[in-house]
This record gives C-alpha cells, structure tokens and sequence, in this order.
C-alpha cells in the first residue's frame, strides 16, 4: 500500500479506480523511472487534477520497485514553504522531539531505504525545491515524483509534460467507431454513466459529446465536472448550455480538495500564485483569440500601460507553469496559445481590472493595421507567407470583426472586410466571406475607396458561389462608384465581371464585346493585373464556341503575365483553363501536367480544398476516362464532387454530376447515370447555366435511349440541339461518347419520320416541360428488365441498384415524407429542404431514415428511383 500523510484530505484509492486518460504515459512513466539515473521527476502540464492522477497511478505500478515502500505527500494545503519538511515527517510518523532539525531527522530515517516519495501540488512551495535536492544527495536510494504546474529548476531534475487529452480535429471528425476510441470521449462517457447508469453514446448524441470533449479543451476536470450534468440534461442541451464553461463546470466530488471541485477554482489557485506583472500579462493575454506573436502581447501592454512593454519574462513564466503554451510559427517565432477553458478565467480577470475596453481597442487596432498592410501583398510575390499569416490570425481577425458588429462600428468594419476579401477567396472560406460582407456594406458609407474593394470582393464570391444575379447587382453597383472615383480599374473590373455573367448565360457575344472594352481601359491604366485577368475571360470566351487556338493563345499570355507578376493566386485557374482546352485537343498528358502544376501552386497558397483544388480534380477524372481507366476517373470525379458539395459552389456540383452522369451511362449503368443528370440537370437550370444543361440534356438522350424510351431520348436531344445552336458552343469529348450511334439507333427504331417529329417537339418544349417529364412521364425500368452490365467496380457500390419485383410491397409514406421525398428529388440538400419546409435539418435527417427503411434502400439516388417507380412523387 502507498502510505499517505495523516492529514491526507481524500482516500487515495478513490485516484486508483476508475483511472482514464494516461495509459501511455504511466506506462512510458513507469519505464522510464524504472530505467533512467534521474531521482527528481516533476510532473508539470495543464492536466489539472490529471497530474495528480497520473503520478498516483505510477506510483502504485512502480510499488515492487521499491522494498522501503511509497509514500504520498499532499501539499494542497500547504502555502509556507517552511513546513514542507515537517508535512514530509509526519509521512514517516517522525516526532518533533530532540535537538535535531526536521531535516537532519529525515536523512538519518530514510538514508538508507529504497522509497519513491510523491509530493503533490508543489507549485505553491516552489521555494522549497532546493531542500529536495539535499534530500536527494543524502539519501541515494530515494526518488522522488513531484507534481507541479511549473518546474522545480533544480539541478538534476526531468520534466514530464501531462499534457490535455488529446482530441480529433472539429473540421474533419472522423466515423462514430473512430470518435469513441478518444480518450476524452471514453472519459466522458465513464462519469456519465456513473450518474445515469443507462446513457449510452449514440449516432444522434456523439457530435455533441466529441464537441463538449473539444470545448472543454481535453481536460479531464472539465470533462468530468460536465459528464455529472447528464443526469439532468442531453449532451445537445448541455453544449448549449456550456458557452460559458465556468459557471456550469461545478459540482465534482465531495472527496476532493475544494479548489478540485470546480474548474474555476483549479485555475483561480494558479492565478493566485503568481506575481503582480505575470497577473497582468496572464490576463491580457485573453484579448487574443487563436493565440498570438510575443510583438502582439507588448503592444497591448504598452497600450494599457502607456509605456514600452518588455513581458518576455512574465510569458516565460507563464510558458513555464502551463498557463499558456507555445507553438511553432513561420521563422521559428514562437505563438502563444491559451486554452479557452483558462482564457475565460483571464477574460474574467481582465474584466474586473478595468483594463477590458482599452485592452480591446488596442486589439482591433492592431489586426486591422495587419490586414490593411497584408492587402496589397496578396498579389505579389510574398503572398504565401501573408496568407500564412492571415490564416493563424484568423480567429483574431473573427473576433475584431464580431466586436465591430457589436459596437455598430461601420466605417471600420467596412475597411477590415475591404482588405480581407481577397485573403477569403484564396483560402476558401466564401460562405464566411460573405457574410462579413453583406454585413459590412448594408448602410451607406462615405468611405467610398473601401465600399468599391469590398464591392469587388462581394462580387467575385458572389460569382464563385454561382450566384449570378448578385454578382450582377454588386458589379452594376460598383461601376457607378466610376463617377465617384473617377478610377478606370473599377469601370473595368465591373465590365469584366458582368461579362464573366453573359459567358455562364451563353451571351457570347455580349460578354466577348464587355471584355475588349475593358482591357482597353486597363491598358489606358497600365494595369497588368487587371490585362492578365481579361485576356483569361477572353480565352474562356474562345474556348465554349470551340476557337481552342484563340484560346491557348490569350490563356498562355495570361498566364505569362502572372508569372512576370510574381503573383500565384490567379495561376491555377489559368493553368487549370488551359488543361481543359488541351483536354478537348486530346493532348491528355500535356493536360494533366498543367493540372498537377496547378494543384501544386493550389498546395503552395495552402488552399487544399478550393475551387481550384476541386476542378483540377474534375479534369484529371476526364483524363482518366479518356485513357479508359474507369474506376480512377470515377474515384476523382466523385471526390470533385463532394469538395464542391462541401464548398457549396452549385456550378461545380452541377458540373461533376453531368460528368459522372456520362461516365456511369458508359459502364453501362443507366440507372446511376440518370440519377447524376438529372440532378446536374435541375442544379444548372436554377443557375441558367446552357451549356452545363445541354451537357445533361445529351446524357440524359443517351439513358432514356437505353432504357427503352426512344421518342424522349430524340426529344431531349431536340431541346439540347436547339439551345446549342443559341448559344453557338461545342460539344466536348465525353458528350459525344456513343452520341452518334445512339442517335442513330433512335432514328432507326423511330423511323425517319416519328424521329423528325419527336425530335421538333423537343425543340418547342421548355426545359420546365422537360423536367416534369423527367419526374413523372419517364419511370425508371429496373436494371433486369435493360439486360444491364455494370462493368465499373466503382460504380457499382455507388448507389443501392435493387429494385423491387414487380409485386414487391413497401411502406405508405406519409404526406410529409412525400413532400421531403419531392424535394430530395430535384436536388435539394437536406439543408434547403429544412428551410423549404421550415423544419430543422435534423427532422429532414430523421424523415430520410424513415423514407430509406420503408423503400429498402440506403442512399438517396436509389430512394428516388424506388419513389419514382411505385409513383410516390
């Protein structure tokens, strides 16, 4: 048994069991106390209560090493330094008789035992360290295992950082099965149970335990001390509950130290033990969201204080006692972390000192000088390493923009989005970009420099998320803004952008005229930036009516003069533009060189999951295609489309699918073919996209053909030959796959003159005529009935293709599953149908389980041919 002092304020064995979160580290621990010439290890970390565990743990695994036995020495209550040894002796039962001091005492008892000694909560008789070292040089068979929120710096020590438990990234969770091997998770849900036998992690409750856990910083008290509120509140409830984690993190148990029983308390006990300035400089510290540079830290000081601040010390001191951490940044300069959990405490703190307002004024004051200074950077050619930079400051960044919203601060919060925009664009974050934006210019403003580079950024996100009417109304803004400014670059920019829109429409020619008219005014500016951007649009322009050679010459001066720029951010969509015009030559491996470029530039400007990102994979799924590799085509297609999903960028989605949709027909899987099209069909005619609907119109011709229904498949075609002829384009290569022979097929099981006529009913038709047709006219045929061969072993796990018998029942669904069924049918997210139906997400979800049980099927491809078939929609 471990001996305890008398005065020991808990059973030790109440540490023992259960124990949860360091098996590694006791593990690790134990080896290397066991193997190491060490004598003095001091536990230090953010732990809390988890060092004290950890060291107790140890201590009994490591009890057979020691033949004299292991003594524990609680020091929580100890604030004199002076009564550290006489707390020690009353381990060892020593009387204070005779004329011998305490010290002398213990070495005279212990000097010739084999014992680990464990003092606990050493930080606050830090003075006392020393003493140690004395114990230790008399007594050569002693080792002793100190907890500590800070190191002894004693000679002769080794530290061991417990560290808080480690958690799964919030952007990219992992599968349930995954998220409960955490650590965290597990301990949570121990102490939950231990107050409501029968919770249970569940598919509906485990994102809010993985982001309780998340919140909580990874610490074992935090976790704990909110598990015990299962007993009375959901972890959905609970995390709504928990912005605040202070005021709920209460309530631990009675067997333990009182500063243990509530998470302020545990880090008000180590505020309290600082000095004044480490105080002042702890407390400043949480101005900063995200973290910060040690520069940033002085100019706060300096602004409350009025003086030059040197708080190299003070942070030292804080880095020491794992009030704050450091983590490696660009140029090896270090940026200081705070845990939120402990950045809430210092928020108090610096509430009650009066320091708050001056403290945040100088925080907005100083990120919205770094955001101007970084907007011009952001096109040459140390972009990089600004976007590195914005991108560690961006929570900083969020919390200026959020307290300018607060205080209704207009004029500066306008000026921060201005400079911000392009930083947004280039990192991906559009939805967030746009808001902050719309934001910033509702109201009017006298600040009309600002209003036009925010009206810009607003503009081309609008366009990046495929909405062209906004785009339009910004940009038609933006150029009467000319006659305010007199500034030709913003009569350009403006040009350009709403001939990007005519393009997207088929307004060839109207876009074509927009573009020469605005690089005339570039070239009037000297605005190489501006030639560069005009000369891609024209190459884009050329390309959609099939001019390639025009194309690649304008496209490869572009890309020049972005190179002489020294400005990357614009190169991938060049590069990728390029690729596709190669793409339609049949010159694959010159393409695929150019979209591997690009996806490197893409990797370089650390914008992995962009725009870019996404088409470069799209055109590689092409390439793979057109080599006759199937399933990689597949794989990349598929990954392209759930990266636009994702972005929520509906030309790219619309895109992919009319893609995959020509690539499933080809593996003959008309059933998984139709279900991309027509998807790809309904997304690009909300976006008024032609080309993108002719690309699905043909598709879509090609299935019905195999599936038995002739005269719609020349009626589609019809539509689509009819609208190419409007907006004078081209066919690309994986259209025209089996096009011919397919036409004639039609035409030859039609006959010349039913062909003629169905084929001029499709071309009178509107493509809302079309699209009901498609929902209810043209059933879907199970694959059976075609005599269909999936010949794509990806393809064939991309959708449930079980089809009921013909006397197969299912479950009525009711009216409400109908109407989410309808909507999940022309493409709707579950979001969009949420909002549609003004319902949560979350009932959506629940509706959709309820549709794919009575159906049989798992997915939402396969739900809609089962509805269609049994006419549920």
């Amino acid at each position: 048994m471990i001996s305890a002092a008398k005065a020991s304020p808990f059973h030790i064995s109440t540490w023992f069991s259960p124990f949860l979160g360091h098996e590694q580290e006791v593990k690790h621990l134990c080896a290397l106390m066991k193997s190491s010439d060490t004598r003095l290890f001091t536990l230090t970390g953010t732990g809390g209560v988890g060092k004290t565990r950890l060291a107790l743990k140890v201590a009994e695994e490591l009890q057979e090493a020691f033949a004299d036995g292991v003594y524990f020495v609680p020091l929580a209550s100890v604030s004199d330094p002076t009564l550290v040894l006489p707390t020690v002796a009353q381990v060892f039962e020593l009387g204070e008789f005779g004329e011998r001091k305490p010290l002398e005492r213990m070495k005279a008892h212990i000097q010739e035992k084999h014992i680990l000694l464990l003092l606990d909560n050493f930080e606050q008789v830090i003075t006392a360290a020393p003493i140690l070292v004395e114990v230790l040089v008399a007594c050569p068979h002693v080792k002793m295992l100190v907890t500590s929120r800070e190191t002894l710096r004693v000679h002769g020590e080794r530290e061991y950082v417990v560290w808080p438990l480690p958690l799964p990234d919030p952007r990219h969770l992992p599968d349930c099965a995954t998220l409960a091997d955490y650590t965290a998770v597990q301990l949570f849900l121990q102490h939950a149970q231990a107050v409501k036998p029968d919770f249970q992690m569940t598919e509906e409750n485990t994102r809010a335990i993985v982001e309780l856990c998340i919140h909580l910083d990874g610490l074992p008290l935090a976790i704990e001390l909110a598990a015990r509120h299962i007993k009375l509140l959901s972890p959905q409830k609970l995390l709504t509950r928990i912005e605040r984690r202070l005021p709920v993190l209460i309530g631990g148990t009675r067997d333990v130290s009182e500063r243990q029983q509530s998470l302020r308390n545990t880090i008000k006990w180590s505020y309290d033990l600082l000095n004044l300035q480490e105080q002042r400089v702890f407390r400043r510290l949480s101005v900063f969201a995200g973290g910060c540079l040690l520069e940033a830290v002085e100019v706060i000081c300096a602004a409350i204080d009025g003086t030059p601040a040197n708080a190299v010390d003070s942070v030292m001191s804080l880095l020491d006692k794992h009030l704050i951490q450091s983590q490696a940044w660009v140029d090896d300069e270090p940026r200081l972390l705070m845990l939120e959990t402990i950045r809430e405490y210092a928020q108090e703190c610096l509430e009650a000192s009066g320091e708050a307002d001056v403290a945040r004024h100088a925080h907005t004051e100083l990120y919205l000088a770094l955001a101007e200074e970084a907007e011009p950077e952001l096109r040459k050619a140390q972009q990089v390493a600004w976007l590195e930079r914005l991108e560690q400051e961006h929570d900083n960044l969020r919390a200026v923009l959020h307290r300018l919203t607060v205080r209704e601060d207009g004029e500066k919060r306008l000026r921060l989005c201005a400079a911000l925009w392009r930083f947004w664009v280039l990192r991906g974050h559009l939805s967030e970009g746009s808001r902050w934006l719309e934001r910033a210019l509702t109201g009017s403003s006298e600040m009309a420099q600002a209003r036009a580079k925010a009206l810009e950024g607003a503009g081309r996100i609008a366009i990046y998320q495929s909405d062209l009417g906004r785009a339009t109304g910004i940009f038609t803004e933006l150029a009467t803004l000319f006659q305010v400014l007199g500034d030709k670059r913003i009569a350009a920019l403006s040009l350009n952008a709403i001939g990007y829109v005519q393009r997207h429409k088929g307004e060839y020619a109207a876009a074509q005229a927009l573009f020469e008219q605005s690089i005339a005014r570039y070239k009037e500016v000297q605005d190489r930036w501006g030639i560069a951007e005009t000369l891609w649009l024209m190459s884009d322009r050329a390309y959609f009516q099939g001019d390639c050679g025009t194309a690649l010459t304008l496209g490869q001066e572009s890309l020049s003069i972005y190179k002489e720029l020294g400005d990357k951010s614009n190169m991938p969509i060049v590069l990728l533009s390029l690729a596709t015009i190669l793409t339609f030559q049949g010159e694959y491996e010159q393409a695929r060189i150019l979209v591997e470029e690009s996806i490197a530039t893409s990797r370089e400007l650390g914008d992995e999951q962009g725009f870019n990102y996404a088409y470069g994979l799209s055109i590689l799924g092409r390439i793979a295609f057109y080599h006759g590799d199937c399933a990689k085509a597949y794989t990349l297609l598929q990954k392209s489309l759930k990266m636009f999903r994702e972005l929520d960028i509906q030309r790219g989605i619309a895109h992919a699918l009319g893609f995959l949709g020509h690539l499933t027909l080809y593996q003959r899987n008309s059933v998984a073919a139709r279900t991309f099209l027509q998807e790809g069909l309904s997304r690009s005619m909300k976006l008024g996209d032609k080309w993108i609907v002719t690309l699905c119109l043909d598709g879509l011709g090609k299935v019905l053909a195999v599936q038995k229904q002739m005269g719609w498949a020349a009626r589609l075609w019809g539509k689509s030959h009819t609208l190419r002829e409007a907006i004078t384009t081209h066919g690309r290569p994986i259209e025209r796959v089996d096009y011919e022979s397919s036409v004639s097929m039609v035409r030859a099981t039609l006959g010349e003159k039913a062909f003629v006529i169905a084929w001029d009913e499709g071309r009178k038709m509107s493509l809302d005529e079309i699209w009901a047709a498609l929902l209810s006219s043209i059933p879907y045929p199970a694959p059976q009935e075609q005599g269909e061969i999936v010949c794509c072993p990806a393809v064939s796990t991309c959708l449930d293709t079980q089809r009921p018998s013909a006397v197969e029942q299912i479950d009525e669904l009711t009216a409400r599953e109908r109407e989410v069924m309808g909507l999940v049918a022309l493409g709707l997210t579950d979001a969009q149908v949420a909002e549609k139906l003004i319902i949560s997400t979350r009932t959506v979800n629940a509706h959709l389980r309820s549709i794919y049980n009575k159906l049989g099927v798992n997915s939402r491809s396969a739900a809609i041919y089962r509805a269609t078939q049994h006419h549920l929609l």
